[in-house]
C-alpha cells in the first residue's frame, strides 16, 4: 500500500503533447480531506451569513409589525373612547326619555354591567409584547363592557318608548276636553231639580247652546250605546255612550242627531252628533257626564283643552 502511486496522464486535445501526474495515496486522502474542509468552511460561512441576514431581517419585520400594532392598538382606543362617550350620550337619553314616562332612571350599578376583571391570564399566554397585550386587554375589556352597555341603553330605550306609547294611549282615551262650547247652566253637584223644584244630586254639566251645533267625543273611544227612539219628557232622549277604556265613560243626551252607531270607534275631536233638547228638556242643551268604574266625576276636573 506504501508503494503504490497512482499516475495521471493529461492528454492536449490540440496537440501531441501530454504531461504525467504521480499522486501517492497520502497526497490523494489529505487533498481530499482538505477539499473536504474547504467545502464545509464555505458551507458554514454561507449558512452564518444567511442566518444573520433572515435574523436581522426578522427582526426588522417585528419592529415593524409592533409599529403597526401600536398604531392601530392607538386607533382602536380612540373608537374606544367615542363609542363610550356615546353611549353616555344615550344613557342621558334615557334619562329624559324616564322623565317624561314618569319612570325612575335606572341607577349606576346596574348600569356597570359587571364592569371589571383581571386580564393576566391573557397576558402570560399572549406571544405580544408584554405592553402591547396589557393595553389589548384593557380595550378588549373597554369593548365588551361598551357592547354590554349599549345592549342595556337599547334595552332600556325599548322599554321607556313602550311606556310613553301607553301613556300616550292612557291620554288619547281619558276625557279632556268640552264636547261643546256654551254657556254651563247646571254644573256637577246637588241642585235645585227644574222639573221638581227639589234639591237633587246633577251628576254632569248642563252646557247650553243653540239646536244643530256639533258635539265631539272628548276622548278616543268606542260607542257602547247610542239610542235614537226616545219618550218625550223622559230621560236624556237621545244619548250616546263612549267607552274610552281604562274604566271611563262619557255620557252626551238630548242629542238631536246621532252621527255615531254603536261598535264605532270615535277619536277626540270627532263630531258624534249634535245639540238638541229631546227627552226630559227644557230647551236646546248637552248633558255630559264623566264615569270611571261606575261612579260619576265631576267633568270639570277633566277638561284641560278646549
Amino acid at each position: 500500500m506504501r508503494d503504490k502511486r497512482i499516475k495521471l496522464i493529461y492528454f492536449s486535445l490540440q496537440g501531441s503533447e501530454s504531461r504525467e501526474f504521480i499522486l501517492s495515496w497520502k497526497v490523494l486522502i489529505g487533498s481530499f480531506f482538505l477539499l473536504f474542509g474547504l467545502v464545509l468552511l464555505l458551507v458554514g460561512s454561507s449558512i452564518s451569513v444567511f442566518t444573520d441576514y433572515y435574523h436581522n431581517f426578522r427582526i426588522e419585520t417585528l419592529a415593524e409589525t409592533n409599529a403597526g400594532l401600536r398604531t392601530q392598538l392607538h386607533e382602536l382606543g380612540k373608537v374606544a373612547n367615542e363609542l363610550q362617550v356615546r353611549v353616555a350620550h344615550f344613557e342621558r337619553e334615557n334619562d329624559e326619555l324616564g322623565i317624561f314616562a314618569d319612570h325612575p332612571p335606572m341607577d349606576s350599578d346596574t348600569r356597570q354591567v359587571g364592569v371589571g376583571g383581571s386580564a393576566s391570564a391573557e397576558i402570560k399566554d399572549s406571544l405580544l409584547p408584554h405592553d402591547l397585550q396589557r393595553v389589548t386587554n384593557e380595550y378588549r375589556s373597554m369593548l365588551e363592557t361598551t357592547s354590554r352597555k349599549l345592549n342595556l341603553v337599547e334595552s332600556e330605550k325599548s322599554a321607556l318608548l313602550t311606556a310613553i306609547e301607553d301613556r300616550q294611549i292612557s291620554l288619547d282615551h281619558q276625557p279632556s276636553i268640552f264636547p261643546v262650547t256654551g254657556r254651563i247652566t247646571d254644573d256637577f253637584g246637588y241642585r235645585i231639580d227644574p222639573f221638581t223644584k227639589s234639591k237633587k244630586h246633577h251628576k254632569g254639566l248642563d252646557i247650553a247652546q243653540k239646536r244643530g251645533t256639533p258635539v265631539k267625543a272628548t276622548a278616543a273611544g268606542t260607542v257602547v250605546y247610542a239610542k235614537s227612539k226616545y219618550k218625550q219628557n223622559s230621560g236624556f232622549g237621545r244619548v250616546v255612550k263612549i267607552d274610552h277604556g281604562n274604566g271611563f265613560i262619557t255620557i252626551f243626551g238630548h242629542l238631536d242627531e246621532i252621527y255615531v252607531k254603536k261598535g264605532q270607534k270615535v277619536e277626540r275631536h270627532q263630531a258624534i252628533g249634535t245639540v238638541g233638547s229631546t227627552g226630559r228638556s227644557t230647551g236646546p242643551h248637552l248633558h255630559y257626564e264623566v264615569k270611571k268604574r261606575g261612579v260619576n266625576l265631576n267633568p270639570n276636573d277633566f277638561i284641560i283643552a278646549e
